[in-house]
């Protein structure tokens, strides 16, 4: 039943393997909750990534569970709906965490956005601002 399923699929308290089912679930409304679902794991997550609704994939780039390398996928791919959702999720994710390699890829972005919220958060990257802000520039990217 679909209110069954949606319930499932939106509880905090669904089993792993249950989630991992739901995430290939026909209706589009099931998936979406399996998305926003916090415990959702991460392989779920990553099946999810690749829906064809918009929507649901929204949640996965907010979804606190995403793993960095799906985050960097989504924000790779030119759609702002989710693209500038993933890169606030791992922004507020990163903690420092990132290695240069990610950074760099931010930094070639076609985005103007992208670049420039990521320059705005290596500023507190005190040895690494100076070596990413001038990758940025020689790719002509963006000029602070």
């Amino acid at each position: 039943d679909y209110n069954v399923r949606q319930y499932t699929a939106g509880n905090i308290n669904t089993l792993e393997e249950t989630l991992e089912e739901l995430a290939e679930d026909i209706d589009n409304d099931v998936r979406l909750y399996v998305a926003w679902n916090r415990n959702t794991p991460k392989e779920a997550l990553k099946i999810l990534s690749e829906d064809e609704d918009e929507w649901v994939i929204n949640e996965v780039a907010e979804n606190e569970n995403t793993p960095i390398c799906i985050l960097v996928k989504l924000i790779n791919n030119r759609n702002h709906i989710y693209s500038h959702r993933a890169l606030d999720n791992l922004i507020d994710k990163s903690n420092h965490n990132l290695s240069k390699k990610i950074l760099e890829e931010l930094l070639s972005n076609d985005d103007s956005y992208i670049i420039e919220k990521v320059l705005n958060k290596l500023e507190t990257y005190e040895d690494d601002y100076e070596y990413l802000a001038s990758f940025s520039r020689k790719k002509n990217k963006f000029d602070k």
